[in-house]
């Protein structure tokens, strides 16, 4: 990945936007303001490549959206999602899907990142940063790097740093939802118990583990775990192992011994999603477990619906851009996530899971318009018992 500028030669430079995370929608929205012509800097407290905590299948919406945005490329590679199998109580159900896809966060931010950067961005690796109290016609932001810090100034930020992200009093507070879980995701080497272009997904009382084979070979865990489960029990292999196998799927093996990386309590919205020249995307503005790839299709879609706010806001601001983007978010993300909080809802209780996988062998065709809403219209028939 190529090294930025240095820290102190980006105070000499009035940036269009500062976006804060390169994750997934931080980094789509940094290459289409620059593409644009923007003065960008992008900011990320990590060194790329790295690993996230995900189950790094991207939707069907997801997949589209990067094609209409001219970034299908970063796709390349990527493995076909054509079948969900989902366990509980010793019971399966294999649903078929379409469109979706599967790839490695750590390769998938990566070559975002790099298109920013090839678009004209300034790509800012290993740096905290801080937005700082509204100054006046500019927005300031504190940056800290090898026991440096400097102060940079932007027309505009977009607040992308994900769930753990803080974000001004202006941008108002988030609400936690109850029942809520803690993500943790690790990636095991090559297994043979797994099929590739299969989303496995093991569910019981104690939450819910998703597996998947990534292009690569090796074996994708993104479990989310109900937060009393692990104060109760704080052997994390043995939580989700037990998962595991109470839906009928094999244990991998080195999951004893694998490093787990976890997330802050997952399910959160804000109350509003903008400030005085401050926009919030990404899992920053909210988000809705459980993980099925939709994160991802809503972090590209509020990217791609921000950009005529966030241009405007940089040639011009006005106090209704905060309303503006308030209401576009709404319509390109909160309206799509009904199904997610449904499915969220429906897995707090795994008789019910367990009764529903016996109606739907039955009557598989019930679980198409989930399917749908989730990977848009499937190019086939889309479930099979």
């Amino acid at each position: 990945m190529k090294e930025s500028q240095p820290l102190t030669s980006l105070t000499t430079t009035l940036w269009d936007a500062i976006v804060i995370g390169a994750g997934p929608a931080g980094a789509t929205s940094a290459f289409l303001l620059a593409k644009s012509g923007q003065k960008v800097l992008l900011i990320d407290k990590k060194r790329f490549p790295r690993e996230k905590v995900c189950g790094c299948c991207l939707s069907g919406r997801a997949v589209q959206t990067l094609s209409e945005l001219g970034l299908a490329e970063v796709l390349a590679g990527a493995v076909n999602c054509e079948s969900f199998v989902l366990g509980a109580n010793q019971r399966q159900l294999r649903l078929k899907t379409s469109n979706g896809l599967t790839i490695s966060r750590s390769v998938l931010d990566e070559r975002l990142a790099k298109r920013a950067i090839e678009a004209g961005a300034t790509f800012l690796q290993e740096a905290s940063a801080t937005i700082l109290e509204h100054p006046g016609n500019i927005r300031e932001v504190a940056i800290s790097q090898d026991n440096q810090r400097q102060t940079v100034q932007g027309k505009i930020v977009l607040a992308c740093g994900g769930l753990a992200h803080r974000i001004l009093p202006d941008a108002r507070a988030e609400k936690i939802a109850q029942h809520n879980k803690i993500g943790f995701s690790t990636i095991l080497p090559s297994s043979k118990l797994y099929e590739s272009q299969t989303i496995y997904m093991a569910t019981g009382p104690a939450g819910y583990v998703g597996l998947v084979v990534l292009e690569d070979g090796r074996l994708n865990l993104a479990a989310a775990l109900r937060s009393d489960t692990i104060r109760k029990n704080k052997n994390l292999a043995a939580i989700i192992s037990d998962l595991i196998r109470s839906a009928g799927f094999p244990v991998p093996s080195g999951i004893d011994s694998t490093e787990w990386t976890g997330t802050p309590l997952l399910s959160r919205r804000r109350s509003h999603v903008a400030g005085e020249r401050l926009f919030i995307l990404g899992d920053a503005a909210g988000y809705v477990e459980p993980f099925t790839g939709e994160g991802m299709a809503w972090a590209f879609s509020s990217a791609q619906a921000g950009l005529p706010v966030f241009l405007s806001a940089i040639e011009h601001w006005d106090d209704k851009l905060i309303e503006q983007w308030e209401q576009t978010y709404r319509q390109a993300v909160s309206q799509r996530q009904w199904s997610i909080g449904f499915l969220k809802r429906v897995m707090r209780f795994p008789k019910l899971i367990s009764t529903a996988l016996v109606v739907l062998r039955c009557v598989p065709f019930l679980a198409t318009p989930i399917i749908k809403s989730i990977h848009g219209e499937p190019s086939e028939k889309s479930y099979s018992s």
